[in-house]
């Protein structure tokens, strides 16, 4: 039969339908079984939302279900080519769906509670800790990865001041209204306290902190924004997976115990997507650490030194110890020959064993002793057969000193002799610290389970040292300077050289051994070599000399700290100054923490009771140990000053946040994994309406189209 398509939809917004007429070409024509369609668009993209009539019997490709609430999905349409669509769920009252970059649909956030239920298995719930530019939300990643599908996030009343719980928070006793957190320990030191309305940053919020460590644990905004100031605290969900229950966080140990609940009254009854919204930033930030790392020269280990040629004529790329001569090389671990080769094949003999151990584990090289090792060991012979001018003597000193090495039962080194494998994995092992592992009865076939060496051997094949064959690991064989070399790197590499501090004195042996100083003598720390007001140990933290004094712009070993602050405009940042406030009264040095913070114990051994701010009399009524002229700026107590000392005149931190001004609410953005975003609304505002004529198996449009209706 031939038919003449002219469509017309339109809306009727407050009884939710959508209504239209079907014209055919000729009259008395009956259009009840036109298979019609009704289409949306949103977010640019058409979606099918069933077809008006469907034939009895007969299955649809994808299949509809009643699940949405619509009588067989779909809607009744006259003889007469007259259409009524109604019932439609709007939004404002729909939860939101998810889909993965396969356009699956994994996860879905629920109205009314903010829980989020997953779909699938491939993937897991992590909850995340504000940031100065990111609020406290939960992540959707796919498991055992980094990759973000997308996050949700909340945010409460802000002019509601935090509500604290001496109890674990539960349905029945939270508040309607702002952020309530509970304590779940009264036992333990973990308290919380309100910061002042009067504070610069997060006032109303409150301070989670440890009475018995003075640190503070979490600082939480009254939008609900949870800062984490320990990395030995972390965010979970507390009530995952009830999906009625508004959902809640808890803040948890190093031991996963719970000390605080944290619940935010979000306005759960509408979910906001933020469809261009795209984060990729998974790892949790603790207190304002994204510009303090980056200049903490000293905290953090430069990158191992390399070199990009090799200097051996003997040695080249195909060679299969030739990465790790070439490492050991660059760091001046090992050397060649006179004739410019290594002789990676060759043997290795006890005093070249000696050097290359002392550089591999200690990080420095024993043929260049400092002043006092020279006058310690110059007249004496660590053995028999070791004397000077031997090359290696120094060496064989410090290593029998040390306790690397001892001789034969005859008293003599043998330094000529070549060392067996089983020789030199233990003497590394046992220098390096690593953890020898106890091996397994009848582990190897050549070696007995009663030599003395049998953990050893088994410690390095575990680690890459000693390679197996078949059951064999050659124990007795002497080792090549090749082979060596392979398990000296691996030694350095597992266990860092450049952190060694053999007379545990603050200093590692790498920089005692530079300038000058004995890694064996601990009393050397605490002298000042060149008068100039810091010790070696503090000299060798800033990397300067400890015996040319240096001017304090390059001397002070907090001139990296993250706080640059110089609050009383003397041209030394607070970080190095020994009178923050030009009182006359001293403070200590190494007053700031990694994180820029007050050390409250540094700060507890000043003299000035007071700072950051003039007081000459020091006086203390109460006997509180902070002075009279600080109040109020002791009003956050055992809270850390501020991050940059900046302006400090309310004693409570110095918190920024881009996310305090966000309504309240939850909101639902993408990760890089994420597909689409969608309600599971049928209409929202700025969906554009059309029907069509469609195939009943494949839903496809086959002949035309109405025109597109704006909702």
């Amino acid at each position: 039969m031939t038919r003449e398509i002219k469509f017309r939809a339109w809306f009727i917004k407050e009884k939710r339908m959508v209504k239209g007429t079907m014209k055919p070409l000729e009259t008395g024509h009956d259009l009840k079984d036109i298979p019609l369609s009704l289409f949306r668009k949103r977010w640019g993209l058409w979606k099918n939302l069933g077809l008006i009539k469907k034939q009895a019997g007969k299955n649809t490709t994808p299949s509809l279900s009643d699940k949405n609430g619509y009588k067989n999905n779909y809607y009744s349409m006259n003889t007469n080519g007259d259409y009524a669509i109604d019932n439609f769920v709007v939004v404002g009252s729909s939860s939101v769906a998810i889909t993965d970059s396969s356009k699956a649909k994994i996860s879905k956030v629920h109205l009314n509670t903010g829980q989020i239920e997953l779909l699938s298995q491939g993937y897991e719930l992590r909850a995340i800790p504000a940031s100065k530019i990111l609020p406290t939300r939960i992540a959707i990643v796919k498991k055992g990865t980094k990759n973000i599908v997308s996050y949700t996030y909340y945010s409460a009343d802000g002019n509601t001041d935090v509500t604290i719980l001496n109890k674990s928070l539960d349905q029945t006793n939270i508040k309607k209204l702002g952020v309530t957190i509970g304590d779940r320990n009264l036992n333990d030191t973990i308290v919380a306290k309100n910061i002042p309305g009067y504070s610069k940053s997060f006032p109303g919020g409150a301070a989670i902190y440890d009475k018995a460590a003075d640190v503070n644990v979490a600082l939480i905004n009254t939008n609900g924004e949870i800062r984490m100031m320990q990395g030995s605290y972390s965010l979970k969900i507390k009530n995952g997976g009830r999906l009625k229950e508004p959902i809640m966080f808890e803040i948890v140990n190093k031991n996963n115990n719970s000390v605080f609940d944290v619940y935010i009254a979000a306005n759960f009854k509408k979910i906001n997507i933020k469809q261009d919204q795209t984060w990729n930033k998974l790892d949790p930030t603790v207190g304002d650490l994204d510009k303090a790392l980056a200049a903490l020269r000293p905290s953090i280990p430069k990158p191992l030194p390399t070199t990009p040629k090799m200097s051996f004529s003997d040695v080249n790329n195909s060679h299969p110890y030739y990465k790790d001569i070439l490492d050991l090389f660059g760091v001046g671990i090992i050397a060649g020959y006179s004739d410019g080769t290594f002789r990676p094949d060759g043997k290795l003999s006890r005093a070249e064993f000696i050097k290359i151990a002392l550089g591999a584990t200690k990080c420095f090289d024993c043929t260049k002793p400092t002043s006092k090792q020279k006058t310690k060991y110059t007249n004496i012979k660590p053995f028999p057969d070791v004397s000077m001018p031997a090359w290696y003597h120094y060496c064989v000193s410090i290593a029998k000193d040390i306790k690397m090495i001892t001789g034969y039962g005859d008293g003599l080194f043998k330094p000529n002799r070549q060392i067996s494998r089983a020789e030199a994995a233990a003497v590394l092992l046992r220098q390096s610290k690593i953890k020898i592992e106890k091996a397994p009865v009848g582990k190897y076939i050549d070696v007995p389970d009663y030599a003395w060496y049998i953990d050893y051997v088994y410690t390095g094949v575990k680690n890459g040292l000693i390679k197996e064959k078949t059951g064999y690991v050659y124990p007795n064989e002497e080792i090549t300077r090749g082979e060596f070399a392979l398990m000296a790197n691996i030694v350095r590499k597992l266990e860092d050289c450049r952190t060694v501090d053999s007379d545990k004195d603050g200093m590692t042996d790498q920089c005692e051994m530079k300038n000058d100083l004995d890694p064996n003598d601990p009393k050397d720390a605490k002298l000042d070599n060149d008068n100039d007001g810091y010790t070696n140990a503090q000299e060798c933290k800033s990397g300067t000399n400890p015996n040319k004094a240096d001017p304090i712009s390059k001397r002070c070993p907090y001139i990296n700290n993250p706080n640059q602050n110089d609050t009383d405009k003397d041209g030394i940042i607070d970080a190095c100054d020994d009178d923050i406030d030009n009182d006359g009264t001293k403070n200590v040095l190494g007053l700031f923490d990694l994180n820029g913070l007050i050390d409250p114990k540094q700060a507890a051994l000043s003299a000035d009771n007071c700072i950051f701010i003039i007081n000459k009399d020091q006086k203390d009524t109460d006997k509180d140990k902070v002075g009279d002229v600080c109040y109020p700026t002791d009003k956050c107590p055992y809270i850390p000053e501020d991050y940059d000392g900046d302006n400090d005149l309310d004693g409570c931190p110095d918190v920024k946040s881009d996310f305090a001004s966000v309504k309240p609410g939850v909101y639902v953005n993408k990760g890089p994994l994420c597909h689409l975003l969608d309600y599971e609304s049928d209409f929202m505002k700025g969906d554009i309406i059309m029907t069509a004529i469609t195939d009943v198996v494949t839903h496809d449009i086959i002949y035309s189209k109405s025109e597109e209706v704006i909702y």
